[in-house]
């Protein structure tokens, strides 16, 4: 599922704004990617070991988004798009995740930036 269908509509209502979502749509202009250092964190929704309080981010849409990170990095493999890919399972998209993710890519930043 593109980020323009479904219940998400990420991009726009992908009825009456089709052209803007498909212009915008990740798994339709993948191609345009090469030559880009490409980074992809994802978990898969289940709650761990960050989601911990009355806010956890629970429900389809978490789900829903590890699903269609995975589909994305599938995409650029079929394109032989280099990417690096750090699928870490359980978890969430949170800040506690977001810092770690941060942390783990860091190095590429960094050879990206020449430092």
């Amino acid at each position: 599922m593109s980020p323009g269908e479904g219940h998400f509509n990420l991009l726009g209502d992908p009825v009456e704004q089709a052209d803007l979502c498909r212009a915008h749509d990740p798994m339709i202009n993948a191609a345009a990617l090469r030559g880009t250092t490409l980074y992809i964190a994802y978990g898969n929704g289940e709650l761990r070991p960050f989601d911990i309080g009355p806010d956890n981010p629970t429900g389809p849409g978490e789900r829903e988004y590890g699903i269609e990170s995975a589909a994305f990095v599938k995409r650029l493999h079929e394109l032989k798009i280099p990417v690096t890919v750090y699928a870490y399972g359980p978890g969430t998209q949170t800040t506690p995740y977001m810092v770690r993710d941060l942390h783990v890519s860091f190095p590429l930043v960094l050879k990206v930036l020449g430092l």
